[in-house]
């Protein structure tokens, strides 16, 4: 059996997402029609493959009621509800994610080729409501030999910090505050099976924070076969580019048969760092 070579890159996209200053002047045709806007991203080509429109099927929730799916795409979504939604507006995207007035559920599970960015926003105009990114995106790369198929992969802050579950929310601010000390919801599981002929980018919403120790990805193959890397931090206190790492031949994961697996990497001032640990399962 030939050692499986694995390499996973994290990237913070915590400037990704933010709201632009662009908004179109929506005149609504009806009371149960709500116009919403999206953001302009400032960094689209870091996130190519996330939402920047509306989709068919698309649902918002505003003010506890949910919209009908969107029957087709639009950078503005005219979105139309079953009974008069009053304004102030204080919306959500998507719908599933609302619980309560004050209280949005993140899930701890998703599908691989979900890329859906978590929306919020409130608005006073009637008939108008703009949407702005309510989490950060964490950008997770994971790369391997022909033929691992990967199962699924598991994100955790290190310090034990909230990432899913129940959150209470400020509209007028959009600020998010962890309301569960669950350990369910300090990780995030994405169910991929997809191979690793080509790398595999995941755009995973998490809130938006401080993670000082960083965080940990844990890849499970077919045969549930557990790899796991931790987020590499320089000395200097500012968080390396992993990715750059990579593709620069400073870093590197190798998978040995005796169940141990070794990261080797080399910072910009030339120092190497490496560290060895079993594979979880």
């Amino acid at each position: 059996m030939k050692n499986s070579v694995l390499s996973i890159c994290i990237a913070a996209l915590c400037a990704a997402l933010l709201p632009g200053c662009t908004r179109e002047n929506l005149q609504p045709d009806s009371k149960n029609v709500i116009s919403a806007s999206l953001p302009e991203l400032e960094s689209k080509t870091a996130i190519d493959g996330v939402k920047v429109s509306w989709t068919a099927g698309d649902a918002i929730a505003v003010n506890g009621v949910t919209s009908s799916p969107l029957t087709e795409g639009s950078s503005v979504g005219r979105f139309s509800f079953g009974e008069v939604v009053s304004t102030p507006y204080e919306g959500v995207y998507p719908a599933s994610i609302y619980k309560d007035a004050k209280t949005l559920t993140l899930p701890s599970e998703r599908s691989a080729d979900s890329q859906t960015v978590i929306l919020g926003g409130r608005s006073e105009t009637e008939g108008q409501i703009h949407f702005s990114p309510l989490t950060a995106m964490l950008k997770v790369t994971v790369a391997g030999t022909a033929g691992t198929v990967v199962k699924k992969v598991v994100v955790a802050g290190l310090g034990g910090e909230q990432i899913a579950g129940d959150f209470t929310i400020d509209y007028s601010t959009l600020k998010l505050t962890g309301a569960s000390s669950a350990e369910a919801d300090k990780a995030l599981t994405v169910n991929c099976d997809v191979s690793l002929a080509s790398p595999m980018e995941l755009y995973l919403p998490v809130p938006a924070g401080e993670y000082p120790q960083g965080f940990k990805v844990t890849v499970t193959d077919r045969e549930s076969i557990g790899w796991q890397k931790i987020e590499y931090r320089m000395n200097q206190g500012s968080w390396a580019d992993c990715e750059d790492f990579f593709d620069q031949n400073r870093a590197e994961i190798t998978v040995h048969e005796n169940g141990t697996f070794a990261l080797r990497v080399t910072d910009p001032n030339g120092q190497t760092f490496e560290e060895t640990a079993d594979i979880t399962t």
